[in-house]
């Protein structure tokens, strides 16, 4: 029971990490919508602690001082900073020396303050203490943290309640644990994976104590998250205690765990034994489909989804069925046959979030079919309804009239439609300069860096003004809110990652409020959160047109399109023969410039490098390997420029190639050159046949071109 138990806290102490707050792997390739796909196929990077995982050596270098911000300024803040900031700092740097007695005495100090860090420095607290081996006095110290609540943001709130559970079992405290689980459903905005494990935890201590409520419980944790850990734990933990959950719950949890054969073992099982509605039936033969393409049985696949179809036409998944059969028929090369599903979404699920992609996907399709007369009309048709996916469809009708040689159907202008987009970055550039290699003045191109002044916030406030109509509120209102002050509080005593994840918070809520918005870009960057400042920025330009966007202030692009670690960047690039703007567009899909940037995938820092490349760089370089060195700018920019750099060598300068294979793999990247149907970078992006690295292409591509407008004097969005 003690080893149990001590499995669960340590457990409970995992999830304090701000990186379960803030991302929930979820089954990409199978999201209910394109759009939801996308969020997740970006990779938003997630902000990960100093001790997110076991990986990390808390004795590194790279975190004997959190990075502050290149600038003098940023160090000069923290040294006229309050005492109770210095003292939280000094904290911060004991803890990630292991030194976590130490580190709890200093929290605890803060902790007795009057500071807006004392809520969270009590936290830490309670959590070095638990690090450094005092046990009773850690659940102590959680006690008082779990009574001062409320005075936590709500996600850390939750976080606070699930590390105290751990704390108390360590201690056999059990009611206690208890109660703090159960405060865990009180918590606004908890849900998921969090509230999961809550519920889990609660029902592991029931079973323990030979309750059978326990049941009900884990049945609840499968139900919240089938997602999570916490249900496969909870389906592991039934069916050991030889209780069998419903049949399509424990498919469901198989399923979004990725543990595929059980998945697929169940769900025929379940059909077989006739015990599900129609719904139901729907549901498990998509799911099947899904998973026979996991396993790259595509024409098993083509046939699951049809038979959920025919078991209800009408069920939550209909519309995912068709759409998938056609993306399917497409990767087999039947062009007609996906033009057939494709057609069929469009008129019999029109409210779908698919139809927009699939009327794109099946102009296409009915060009490489053959019938180019109907597909120009249909590409056509789409450029001209001025949708999401207009540019693109605009450009494709370009690529076919070029490939038939009809010179009787009159051009459609991509960039007259969407001028930021990457179709009318082509369109401008030429596709050839996708492939080619870099002329000599693209080495030469250079990014300026960014002053803020009074003089800067007014321009971009003026223009603001012209643009959204005058501010609601005065900007000291907007900067003093107590969950804003606390965030940026934390962000100058060194806490970088639990302040993004708060301030990125306060982002979202602001969305719509361009000035308070302006506000907390430059109340961030001046804390060196460039991820936060660039979130801002491009939350202000979001609402409009491309082309109001072009002609917004510099200084707003240059957030929106940041370029910090100056000295660092220009020097990878330059060291490993990689145009710097291009290096600069690369980190800001991979990681948004935030430095301990993590993802699902175990890719780290600012260019996203996962442990085996990073260690065969290493070596390449002469270098010692550490994986948490990555959190260094100068690194990781220098490991990345050097990948790219090889991949643009490897491919003869084919820039499209050379993202490709640092975002999918270079097998990935040189298949897809040897399978594409026709020249250039649309013939290279067309064979992509990975959602994630084709969207990955297109972005980094507009990116490229956005830092060439703004920092390289290119007239428009272009490449070199």
């Amino acid at each position: 029971m003690i080893a149990r138990r001590l499995h669960m806290a340590l457990v409970a102490t995992g999830v304090f990490l701000v990186a379960l707050l803030a991302f929930v792997l979820t089954d990409v390739r199978r999201a209910d919508d394109l759009d939801e796909a996308a969020e997740v196929v970006v990779q938003t990077p997630v902000a990960t602690d100093p001790l997110a995982s076991p990986t990390v050596d808390p004795a590194a270098p790279a975190l004997a001082l959190p990075h502050t911000g290149e600038t003098f300024h940023g160090l000069l803040q923290l040294a006229v900073g309050s005492a109770a900031r210095l003292r939280y700092h000094a904290a911060i740097e004991a803890r990630d020396a292991g030194e976590y007695a130490l580190a709890a005495e200093r929290f605890a100090a803060v902790a007795a303050s009057s500071s807006p860090l004392a809520p969270m420095a009590a936290l830490r607290a309670a959590q070095m203490l638990g690090l450094a081996g005092e046990s009773e006095a850690a659940a102590d110290a959680y006690a008082e943290v779990v009574d001062i609540d409320d005075a936590l943001p709500a996600s850390l709130r939750a976080v606070a309640l699930m590390d105290a559970a751990g704390a108390f079992l360590q201690v056999e405290r059990v009611a206690e644990a208890q109660a703090a689980l159960i405060a865990v459903e009180s918590v606004a905005g908890v849900f998921g994976s969090t509230l999961a494990e809550a519920r889990w935890q609660r029902a592991v201590l029931l079973q323990e104590s030979g309750d059978p409520a326990w049941v009900d419980l884990a049945l609840l944790a499968m139900e919240t998250s089938p997602t999570s850990r916490a249900a496969r734990d909870a389906l592991d933990a039934l069916e050991a205690a030889e209780i069998a959950p419903p049949g399509m719950l424990a498919a469901t949890v198989e399923y979004r765990g990725f543990r595929n054969v059980a998945a697929d073992e169940r769900l025929r099982a379940l059909l077989d034994a006739g015990v599900l509605d129609a719904e139901e039936q729907a549901t498990a033969w998509f799911y099947l489909g899904a998973i026979a393409e996991r396993f790259g049985d595509r024409e098993g696949a083509l046939e699951a989804y049809a038979n959920s179809l025919a078991a209800s036409p009408d069920s939550a998944l209909a519309d995912d069925a068709v759409y998938w059969r056609g993306r399917v028929s497409e990767e087999l090369g039947r062009a007609a046959d996906a033009v057939i599903e494709y057609d069929a979404l469009v008129a019999t699920y029109p409210a779908s979030d698919f139809v927009p992609d699939a009327r794109l996907r099946a102009g296409v399709a009915t060009g490489f079919a053959g019938n180019v007369d109907d597909a120009l009309a249909r590409l056509g048709a789409i450029a001209v309804d001025g949708g999401a996916t207009a540019a693109e469809a605009a450009r494709w009708h370009s690529v076919l009239l070029e490939q038939s040689g009809r010179v009787d159907v009159p051009a459609i202008s991509v960039a007259a439609i969407d001028p930021i987009s990457y179709a009318a970055v082509l369109e401008r550039s030429g596709a050839a300069a996708a492939t080619s290699p870099f002329p000599a003045s693209a080495q030469e191109e250079r990014a300026a860096q960014f002053v803020m002044s009074e003089a800067v916030h007014a321009e971009v406030e003026a223009w603001l003004l012209l643009t959204f109509g005058a501010r609601e509120r005065p900007q000291v209102a907007a900067l003093e809110e107590p969950r804003l002050l606390l965030a940026l509080e934390l962000a100058r005593a060194g806490e970088r990652s639990v302040a993004g994840d708060l301030l990125f918070a306060e982002l979202n809520v602001r969305r719509g409020q361009p000035y308070e918005l302006l506000d907390m870009a430059f109340a961030a960057l001046d804390t060196g959160l460039h991820d936060v400042a660039m979130g801002a920025a491009t939350r202000i330009l979001g609402p409009l047109s491309s082309q109001q966007r072009l002609a917004a202030p510099r200084p707003l692009l240059m957030l929106a399109y940041p370029a910090p670690f100056h000295a660092e960047t220009h020097a990878a690039a330059e060291a490993f023969g990689v145009p710097p703007l291009l290096l600069l567009a690369l980190v800001r899909q991979e990681s948004a410039f935030n430095p301990r940037a993590g993802s699902s995938a175990g890719a780290f820092g600012l260019t996203q490098v996962i442990e085996p490349t990073g260690a065969s760089i290493a070596a390449a370089l002469g270098e010692e390997w550490s994986f948490e060195g990555l959190a260094d700018p100068g690194r990781a920019l220098r490991y990345g420029a050097y990948y790219l750099g090889e991949q643009l060598s490897w491919f003869d300068g084919h820039m499209l190639a050379a993202l490709a294979a640092y975002n999918g793999g270079p097998g990935n990247a040189a298949y897809w050159l040897d399978v594409q149907p026709f020249g250039g970078a649309d013939g290279f992006i067309h064979a992509v046949e990975f959602v994630e690295t084709r969207l990955y292409l297109e972005l980094v591509m507009e990116n490229y071109a956005m830092y060439r407008y703004i920092y390289a004097g290119a007239p428009a969005p272009s490449l070199p």
